[in-house]
């Protein structure tokens, strides 16, 4: 069993490293694009807030209680959004 949480792990740990670096990309192909990322807690509990915008438009704005929860929801609104 723990080796297949090893795998999962490291499977998740290339996911969410790949949805940055896709991420990271968007940022760099456009002039005046922005990734603002803050963590906020609350009742002890994490609030992630991720907003990308493009000059004065917001392309993405969300919040989640995990980093990996709104890095794919980012990666997801790019995804549609082109």
């Amino acid at each position: 069993m723990a080796a297949r949480e090893h795998i999962g792990t490291a499977l998740k740990s290339a996911l969410v490293t790949g949805a940055w670096m896709r991420l990271a990309i968007w940022c760099k192909m456009g002039h005046g694009r922005e990734l603002s990322m803050s963590l906020h807690y609350i009742e002890k509990t994490a609030h992630w807030k991720l907003t990308l915008t493009e000059g004065e438009t917001v392309v993405f704005s969300g919040t989640s209680e995990t980093l990996d929860g709104i890095t794919f929801m980012a990666v997801s609104a790019l995804g549609k959004s082109q």
